[in-house]
């Protein structure tokens, strides 16, 4: 199984593999990036690992839509902590 280890630099980045368009593998870089601060109703989760999926490699492809206004970074499936709720979560 193919593990991706993300982590959080600090509170303000995150480093994860990504794509600008699909295609082939040699499409997929290495990023730092900086996250936006979090709304009432987001929850914040420190990833420790993800896992690459078939989604992932469908959406690398072309073949699978990144969801509207989600980022094309990898790793679909995490496992973290929870660091952070929004006042308006609920369950």
């Amino acid at each position: 199984m193919l593990d991706l280890l993300v982590g959080l630099v600090d509170s303000r980045y995150m480093q994860g593999i990504d794509f600008d368009e699909p295609g082939p593998p040699g499409v997929l870089t290495w990023r730092e990036t900086t996250l936006a601060d979090p709304s009432p109703s987001d929850v914040v989760v420190d990833v420790r690992a993800a896992g690459i999926n078939n989604a992932d490699l469908l959406q690398r492809e072309g073949r699978y839509p990144v969801p509207a206004g989600a980022p094309r970074v990898l790793g679909l499936e995490c496992a973290g902590t929870i660091s952070w709720v929004g006042d308006r979560v609920t369950g």
